[in-house]
């Protein structure tokens, strides 16, 4: 239905209508997730053994070409490089250099004290932001020398009224 809205009794027809389709999208969107999830639950045994044996088909590969003596065979004595099987690509490539954290239970604060007492600062950021909460104490003038206006949102909320006959039809299945 094309409503077109002029006055409250057409505002209130919309949103009946609007409520009728909402009940309609969740009783068709919990049927979607019910097949969905059987679909899920029928291919799992099958799929779960498969997902092992790739993890570990990539962790054995990985492994063999983290020696160097392995890796340099495979590529031609380099230490990274590209082959190709009939059926795939296998390339090692060196990423870019990580810094990780020695002590992981070590907090970041407990991290930025240290470097400040070692006197190393330059490995500190400071953030400054602006105090949104400073900016809404100033005057609407205050606020346009710097740069921003004051506004205010509106929310629109429809809610289902307690409606048993339509709470019944908008129940989700579970």
């Amino acid at each position: 239905m094309n409503i077109r809205i002029q006055n409250q009794n057409t505002l209130e027809a919309a949103a009946n209508e609007l409520v009728a389709n909402l009940v309609i999208q969740n009783t068709l969107k919990a049927e979607q997730t019910e097949k969905i999830n059987g679909v899920k639950k029928r291919h799992k045994v099958d799929i779960d053994p498969v997902n092992k044996l790739i993890t570990s088909l990539r962790g054995k590969m990985a492994r063999f070409l983290g020696s160097v003596t392995h890796a340099k065979g495979v590529f031609e004595g380099k230490e990274t490089g590209t082959i190709k099987t009939n059926l795939a690509s296998i390339s090692l490539a060196k990423n870019p250099p990580a810094i990780e954290q020695l002590d992981k239970a070590t907090t970041e604060e407990e991290l930025v004290a240290h470097a400040k007492n070692l006197g190393v600062l330059e490995v500190i950021q400071t953030k400054q932001v602006l105090n949104k909460d400073a900016l809404a104490l100033l005057k609407d003038d205050e606020l346009a020398r710097l740069g921003f206006v004051r506004t205010q949102s509106k929310t629109l909320t429809v809610k289902l009224n307690a409606n048993p006959e339509l709470k019944a039809v908008a129940k989700i299945k579970e």
